[in-house]
């Protein structure tokens, strides 16, 4: 991600019930995420759990695997769930200006997937509280 910044620590938690509606699950997949960021060469353990959990919205039963996956190389990771449509040019001789508009589409998609998954949740909790 180069345009924006996310506050993963409020985003993790909302993202994890929003996949795992179950409370148990939950605590579980809390559990097994923080296996990664243990080590000093695991950077950013807030952002690729993020990312795993991108990954994990499709086929939940693949958090193990996604985790494990983090654990060996986390940028295959990020750069899989954070910038699908950039990685296209990688390797290519593409212009800047098309980077940067890749860039962009990378960013809006994360952004919608995670406005779609937590915007029920805070609909929710606004209505709780008025």
């Amino acid at each position: 991600m180069t345009i924006i910044k996310l506050k993963y620590d409020y985003l993790l938690p909302l993202v994890i019930k929003a996949i795992y509606p179950d409370k148990k699950d939950q605590e579980k997949v809390k559990k097994r995420l923080e296996d990664y960021g243990k080590k000093d060469y695991q950077p950013a353990p807030q952002r690729v759990r993020l990312a795993i959990l991108k990954f994990a919205y499709e086929n939940p039963e693949n958090l193990d695997e996604l985790v494990k996956a983090a654990c060996s190389e986390y940028r295959d990771i990020l750069y899989f769930a954070e910038t699908p449509l950039s990685m296209e040019l990688w390797g290519k001789d593409e212009d800047l200006k098309k980077e940067r508009e890749y860039q962009k589409k990378d960013d809006l998609n994360y952004i919608n997937w995670l406005e779609k998954l937590i915007a029920p949740q805070r609909k929710k909790q606004h209505t709780t509280q008025v």
